[in-house]
């Protein structure tokens, strides 16, 4: 076969996998992984090229779509490839194969990639973009480690002032990614802390955990109502989660130095 596939990179989530070929063009199924969620949301995965090939085209076939979020809507999932070194784009809408039973086959075809091509659910945002995020502020965001997370990922909090205890500058506490997954949440807070840096110290003191679930960020998971509890359902007294008791106790000191 002139593909070889790796699905242990990124925020890797891919399984059932399965290369064949049709016609002379190299088909690529799979599925992804609910990683211990009731509802699959989240792939992502790399091709490999690894020996010339005669096909200029790779079908992608998703498994299982209609036991993802959204997966009643089979033409609305358009994934996001990055191919090499090049920018994620998003691709087109999908080919639809109904099959005898009811299911449905999602498909598209891609381009042969010069060595790798990249291929996710919706564009990631993890540890990579936040460096780039401080990098491009021009060092305006602090970060710290302030805790671990339940498999030992370091918990990162960034933040534009350490403020005092006799602060009077108005306070924001910011968090993304309680569902690990919802990678938009990401971007939505990075485009927010960017505008926040062009305020210098105009700005309120804000600190903000952007990879809530860093586990689940890292480990490919959807994040929304793993066994026992999610974040988002684990801010209780006391914290079902040690992560929220991380950033429980972080909430109380970024109170005690703002507005």
């Amino acid at each position: 076969m002139t593909l070889k596939i790796n699905t242990d990179i990124l925020y890797g989530n891919a399984c059932d996998i399965s290369i064949t070929e049709s016609d002379g063009v190299p088909q690529v199924s799979f599925a992804p992984d609910p990683h211990g969620g009731p509802e699959c949301l989240w792939f992502c995965f790399r091709l490999n090229r690894v020996a010339p090939i005669t096909s200029q085209k790779i079908k992608l076939v998703l498994k299982h779509s209609y036991n993802m979020l959204g997966g009643g809507a089979p033409l609305n999932m358009r994934p996001v490839i990055k191919y090499d070194n090049n920018d994620w784009k998003r691709l087109d809408a999908p080919a639809v194969e109904k099959l005898p039973d009811g299911r449905n086959l999602v498909s598209w075809l891609i381009n042969i990639p010069e060595t790798y091509a990249d291929i996710a659910y919706c564009y990631p945002y993890g540890r990579d973009e936040i460096e780039a995020l401080i990098k491009e502020t021009g060092g305006y965001w602090h970060k710290d480690i302030i805790g671990v997370s339940q498999n030992a990922r370091p918990l990162i909090r960034l933040s534009n002032s350490y403020g005092s205890s006799d602060n009077k500058r108005p306070g924001l506490y910011l968090a993304s990614r309680q569902h690990s997954a919802e990678t938009s949440g990401s971007w939505v807070l990075d485009g927010f802390l960017r505008y926040i840096a062009s305020l210098g110290e105009n700005a309120p003191l804000v600190w903000s955990i952007p990879l809530t679930n860093i586990d689940g960020v890292e480990q490919g998971d959807y994040g929304k109502d793993n066994f026992p509890y999610d974040l988002n359902r684990a801010w209780g007294s006391p914290p079902m989660r040690h992560e929220t008791l991380v950033y429980q106790r972080d909430m109380q000191r970024w109170k005690e130095r703002c507005n």
